[in-house]
């Protein structure tokens, strides 16, 4: 009988609570739920905010590093650009969601709220020399903050943007996130420990086979590499070393777009092929299918020995060794987002993703304060 009754209180105060979340469904934020829950710092100073010289970049005024308005909350949300400070260190690798808590607390972990200006004198040019300094301030560990203003030992914190590389891929390697086998090498084990244990992981835009070599780009963000991927905007060239001599027919039987692979019925896009050495040609494709290089090449009477991808778009290694990878520049990113030319491209380029609709549960529980358009007219 009592545990009846401890039942049916326990089912009226979940009804009510719910019946209170959808009446204020601002006191169902995660802003207000990070105020309500405890956080006791060792004493009152380490929330207040300090001023300490920090060498990184300074926050733009027009972004607000902590996100303490519900307006500010839900426009953060929409733009995915303010993320909660225990799932940011998650992500990077510095700590577990777990133990985050605990290690916020034990470590200098702070948000650069501001800057401050003051003035040094420099006994070099025998004058005064305004300087500028970061204001910071310790906060707890479920509160919303913008990635690039945290500090981590009065430090920004690295990879906190989507990581995107060109890796140069030898011979040898899968590209593959498992092994088939204990011994089998794969491409990730030539990156840190530290870019493997970022959260969400590295994709492969474009796999090659075991025994291919060439440019690799891989990322975080997975609409770059569908776009790579599934719509074929960026060509793809390959440089393929052949076992017999060419019978000089092959560009044509390349461009003339009906060339079928085996066990396929559809034909493969126009290609292009020019003949560099008597066993040595350049390849173009327009698409991407398993294997594609060694099949058309077997398609059209030859054996290809080697494949090396040189390009993507207009991306290449540019003397980039076997086994090393580096950053995508702004003016590489744009290229691939926009398909605009490598050269008209700009390194102040900043992609925006685009506005996506809310759902449909949280339609109410963040309404729109901004104007709504005109209603289209109605159709007759």
């Amino acid at each position: 009988m009592n545990h009846m009754k401890s039942m049916i209180i326990i089912l009226l105060f979940t009804m009510m609570r719910r019946a209170v979340l959808r009446r204020f469904p601002l006191f169902s934020s995660p802003l207000v739920r990070s105020r309500c829950m405890s956080y006791s710092p060792s004493s009152a100073q380490d929330i207040a905010p300090t001023v300490a010289e920090v060498q990184g970049t300074f926050i733009p005024a027009e972004i607000d590093p902590i996100a303490d308005s519900h307006h500010v909350l839900r426009s953060a949300f929409q733009k995915k650009n303010y993320v909660r400070l225990d799932k940011l260190l998650s992500n990077l690798g510095i700590t577990t969601r777990r133990n985050s808590v605990s290690f916020i607390k034990k470590n200098n972990i702070t948000v650069a709220i501001g800057e401050d200006e003051f003035q040094e004198f420099d006994h070099q040019k025998n004058a005064l020399v305004t300087k500028r300094k970061e204001v910071i301030k310790r906060v707890p560990y479920s509160t919303i903050v913008y990635p690039p203003a945290v500090r981590f030992n009065n430090e920004p914190l690295e990879f906190v943007k989507k990581l995107c590389i060109v890796m140069h891929k030898p011979r040898g390697y899968v590209c593959s996130h498992t092994r088939d086998e204990p011994e089998s090498k794969i491409v990730f084990d030539l990156l840190p420990k530290q870019i493997l244990s970022l959260k969400p992981k590295l994709s492969i835009a474009g796999r090659l086979d075991k025994w291919a070599s060439g440019l690799l780009i891989l990322s975080q963000d997975g609409k770059l590499i569908s776009k790579i991927i599934q719509q074929n905007v960026h060509k793809k060239q390959y440089t393929v070393e052949l076992k017999h001599d060419a019978k000089g027919n092959e560009p044509e039987l390349f461009a003339s777009g009906d060339l079928t692979l085996r066990s396929e019925k559809k034909a493969c896009l126009p290609a292009s092929l020019e003949i560099l050495e008597p066993r040595k040609v350049q390849i173009t494709l327009q698409e991407g299918k398993y294997h594609q290089i060694r099949r058309m090449i077997a398609a059209a009477g030859n054996l290809s020995l080697g494949v090396h991808r040189d390009k993507i778009g207009d991306i290449s290694l540019d003397g980039l060794l076997p086994g090393t990878y580096r950053d995508l520049t702004n003016a590489e990113l744009q290229h691939l987002w926009t398909n605009t030319p490598l050269e008209k491209c700009s390194d102040d380029y900043v992609h925006e993703a685009p506005r996506q609709k809310k759902k449909r549960h949280l339609r109410k529980r963040f309404p729109d304060t901004e104007p709504k358009k005109e209603d289209k007219k109605q159709k007759k």
